[in-house]
């Protein structure tokens, strides 16, 4: 089968909400893939032979398309992210359709999905501690490191002081910016992109003191932190140092995993194919 297709099982977990499954469909063991900015269905080239090798191990693969999938991400909030997986972790441990019932869920964010994933598991609903202990962070780079390496200092300071001026006035829900062609409101451009914003969770700015307040909870889970040193989402001279920091920031429960040539979404398959074999195992 190529990996431009994956059969399996689309679900409706909520108004507007669906899910795909694929790989061991119906089994206990699920990975969650969370994607990043723009990102929905297929959202790194290596998804489709993740998948297939997941199905060899029994564990389903799903897709969740949330409120800020796509080019909704925008106008969305960690917190709505956050009620979106709680819908889709109640319809998974109570789908009675399902071969096995489901046991055992684990995470997987790419990018800013990586922030969706700390923010869940910093206010975990107390009835899906039992079922989630293991995430995994695979390129969680800092979109406040990035933006300037798609805009000037002086366009980045007039959109911040433009969205602090609308959330003055509560119009924060107005539309300060457009990312590609999904726009963004002044909330969210301040989380993504404003110093201790609510996403600005792996600036390489922050001290050890914040990186520990913003990640620490994260040693009640095991975390694999997985970073590539040719990511192009990340300033020069950042990795692997940073890398090392958000480990400590997290404890003991952290393990780093650098990929010394792999890009953001790690298009290579040389890269893909190491990341998933490392994965296979961390499982």
């Amino acid at each position: 089968m190529s990996d431009n297709s994956l059969p399996g099982v689309l679900h409706k977990f909520g108004k507007n909400l669906h899910a795909f499954e694929s790989g061991a469909v119906g089994s206990s063991k699920v990975l969650v893939f969370l994607g990043g900015l723009t990102d929905g269905l297929f959202a790194c080239s290596f998804v489709p032979r993740l998948s297939r090798i997941l199905e060899a191990k029994n564990y389903a693969l799903i897709q969740p398309i949330l409120r800020s999938s796509y080019n909704m991400f925008g106008t969305g909030t960690l917190d709505r992210d956050s009620t979106d997986l709680s819908l889709l972790f109640t319809y998974l441990l109570g789908d009675e359709k399902r071969s096995e019932k489901v046991k055992d869920i684990k995470l997987l964010g790419h990018s800013t999905g990586c922030q969706i994933a700390v923010h869940y598991c910093l206010n975990l609903p107390a009835q899906f501690k039992p079922y989630l202990q293991t995430v995994i962070l695979q390129a969680p780079v800092s979109d406040r490191d990035a933006l300037p390496l798609e805009l000037s200092e002086a366009e980045i300071n007039t959109l911040l002081e433009r969205a602090k001026s609308l959330i003055q006035q509560d119009r924060g829900k107005e539309i300060v910016y457009f990312y590609d062609t999904a726009p963004v409101s002044g909330q969210r451009f301040l989380d993504l992109f404003d110093k201790g914003g609510k996403d600005d969770m792996f600036s390489s700015d922050l001290t050890d003191s914040e990186l520990r307040g913003r990640l620490g909870h994260m040693d009640s889970f095991k975390t694999l932190i997985v970073i590539s040193l040719a990511d192009e989402y990340v300033p020069k001279d950042t990795y692997p140092r940073l890398g090392y920091r958000l480990k400590e920031a997290i404890g003991v429960s952290a393990e780093l995993l650098v990929i010394k040539n792999g890009d953001h979404s790690l298009t290579d398959k040389v890269t893909s194919d190491e990341f998933i074999n490392y994965v296979l195992k961390y499982l």
